[in-house]
């Protein structure tokens, strides 16, 4: 198996970043991209929520190459939190395995999914853009670039519990929700957290009105903030377009809250990261 790579830079720092330029479009859209995030929007805020807090935790659910990996590594390196990256693919995970050992022996990949259950699941593969990767959903087809094989779930719970504080990102292709949903009050007590989630998916309205214990933040390009618990009419309907709907935050801490609220991002330097999407997706 060959290993090829694009290279991040961290200051004067430079990581190997190991992808399938041949054969990923995920991994060819990184290459292109500079500084190399196919979001570097979403990247802004995933290094601001590192920097701002110090977290005994951060977990990478839908890991992919294990570029927020490397970004939670690199901008945690002060206070040197418990550090987990978490990847189903077994193909794609060859890759990741390999990036985090050459950084840090400390970093820990694992090849397993979560869920609101622990069980056996069937996790489907997409060889050919390894971002559509996700677990087995008998509604959306099968394609020849597709492989399906069995991996092994646990419930979120389990890496909570020597932890009091935690910041993890979800990027899953639908699964969020059910991943959120496998938290019980006893996790939400013991553990302060911030997710970085992926909701243009989903509609999680319903969900955050029925656990009042979580807020959910969507970026208003507006306002140039965070706003909390939109109305489900606006965020449904009628503003959608007005909010930056790749990904959200959603927390159960006052403290969070307060760390979110002072991210602050202008018009223009919008405009400038979505030329660079732009100048990306062509």
């Amino acid at each position: 198996m060959e290993f090829s790579h694009i290279i991040r830079t961290y200051g004067e720092v430079e990581c190997k970043i190991y992808c399938n330029l041949d054969n990923d479009i995920r991994a060819q859209k990184i290459n292109k991209a500079l500084p190399g995030y196919i979001y570097p929007f979403t990247h802004k805020i995933w290094s601001f929520l590192v920097l701002s807090f110090d977290w005994q935790l951060i977990l990478d659910i839908g890991a992919n190459y294990g570029e927020f990996t490397c970004d939670a590594y690199f901008y945690s390196s002060v206070y040197q939190p418990k550090i987990i990256s978490i990847e189903p693919g077994k193909n794609i995970f060859k890759y990741l395995e390999k990036t985090l050992k050459e950084i840090s022996t400390d970093l820990e990949p694992q090849n397993v999914c979560i869920s609101s259950t622990q069980a056996t699941k069937l996790f489907r593969e997409n060889l050919s853009s390894s971002g559509g990767s996700r677990l087995w959903n008998e509604n959306l087809p099968f394609r020849n670039d597709q492989s399906i094989y069995q991996v092994q779930s646990k419930k979120l719970g389990e890496y909570l519990k020597n932890y009091k504080t935690a910041l993890i990102k979800v990027d899953t292709e639908g699964n969020e929700i059910d991943i959120l949903s496998s938290l019980t009050c006893k996790d939400l007590n013991q553990t302060m957290i911030c997710f970085l989630i992926e909701i243009n998916q989903l509609d999680f309205s319903e969900f955050i009105a029925s656990h009042p214990d979580l807020s959910l933040f969507i970026f208003s390009k507006i306002h140039g903030k965070f706003i909390k618990n939109p109305s489900p009419f606006i965020y449904k309907k009628y503003m959608r377009k007005f909010f930056y709907m790749q990904d959200g935050l959603i927390t159960n801490s006052l403290e969070t809250e307060e760390v979110i609220s002072r991210f602050k991002m202008n018009i223009y330097t919008l405009f400038k990261w979505k030329i660079l999407n732009i100048k990306f997706k062509s």
